[in-house]
């Protein structure tokens, strides 16, 4: 539910962030990103709907990009996966987001 609220107010957060809105105060270490966002990629994706799980990404170095990528680490993404995640989040912004969101991974 949280993924979906970041896509229609047009905001892509780090995992720091998304984590402190799902879980206020807790401890990040605890979160075990990569099982749930999987499932909720597989799902998307089996429904005909672009990873919605693209709105979160990682701080600093060396990527701003999520963590993974069409199921694989992104640290750094490769061209096949940046090609991804930037057709995955144009499709995304066109669905859910406000006019004129800007996808960051161009």
């Amino acid at each position: 539910m949280e993924l979906f609220k970041c896509a229609i107010a047009g905001k892509f957060l780090t995992y720091a962030e998304f984590f402190e809105r799902i879980r206020p105060g807790g401890k990040m270490g605890q979160f075990p990103y990569k099982d749930h966002f999987d499932e909720i990629a597989k799902e998307e994706r089996s429904n005909g709907y672009p990873d919605i799980t693209f709105f979160v990404y990682r701080s600093g170095e060396p990527t701003q990009y999520p963590s993974q990528i069409d199921f694989r680490p992104a640290n750094p993404p490769d061209q096949k996966q940046l090609d991804s995640l930037r057709k995955g989040t144009d499709d995304l912004i066109a669905l859910y987001c406000p006019p004129n969101t800007s996808n960051p991974y161009w």
